[in-house]
């Protein structure tokens, strides 16, 4: 099995028509996979980082819990949206030691050097690129999320009159750029142990109760 973290840091920014502000969406990813009996295992959300009222930590913070919710899927890759708060972010992220996705970028000095950036950036043609990822998972059926607030934002993921795929007034899309980044990048590292993690359940110490379980929540008492 391959797993991925992705995160969308949020803005602290507040969406047309609500009041509240926008929140961090982070979660662990399963590659798709081949059964034993032949049948074909969708890509699937396995975890997520959850707090009530919304993921709103600063970045040092959010770190930790990324760093431990990349170890427990093996020590896999985190793709973070370089935009706005994720800079600050990836910064904390190498500071514990978690592998970031980097994007190719052509040098603008020599065309023919190619550079490698952390974090994937989302201009107007890449964010149709992950519209578009989403859009081919619902209508193949190819990504299973258990987690309800993501469940609640695809619902509200509208095409606008306008021609932009966007949250309707009132409704934010934090989980569907955090999921659909994930699905467009396909960072996917394989788990290095052998032994299933189906029924693995893990409680963190040294600040608070934190747990982990394959398709929950994955959260902190501190």
């Amino acid at each position: 099995l391959s797993y991925l973290v992705t995160c969308d840091p949020n803005a602290c920014e507040q969406g047309e028509g609500t009041t509240e502000r926008d929140n961090t969406a982070c979660a662990a990813m399963r590659a798709a996979y081949p059964g034993k009996d032949g049948t074909e295992h969708t890509e699937a959300v396995a975890a997520c980082l959850h707090w009530p009222g919304g993921v709103k930590w600063d970045s040092d913070v959010l770190a930790r819990r990324m760093k431990l919710l990349s170890d427990f899927y093996g020590g896999c890759m985190a793709v973070v949206e370089a935009n706005n708060f994720g800079s600050a972010l990836m910064k904390d992220l190498k500071r514990e030691g978690v592998a970031l996705y980097r994007r190719r970028k052509v040098d603008d000095s020599n065309p023919n050097k190619e550079l490698k950036i952390d974090g994937y950036l989302s201009t107007g043609k890449s964010r149709e690129w992950w519209v578009q990822a989403a859009a081919k998972a619902i209508r193949e059926k190819a990504l299973r999320c258990r987690y309800q607030p993501a469940c609640n934002e695809f619902q509200t993921f509208i095409l606008a009159p306008s021609g932009k795929a966007e949250a309707v007034a009132g409704s934010h899309d934090d989980w569907v750029a955090c999921l659909s980044i994930g699905l467009v990048t396909q960072c996917y590292s394989p788990y290095p142990r052998r032994q299933s993690i189906a029924d693995r359940s893990w409680q963190a110490g040294g600040w608070g109760r934190a747990e982990v379980t394959t398709n929950h929540h994955f959260g902190s008492g501190a």
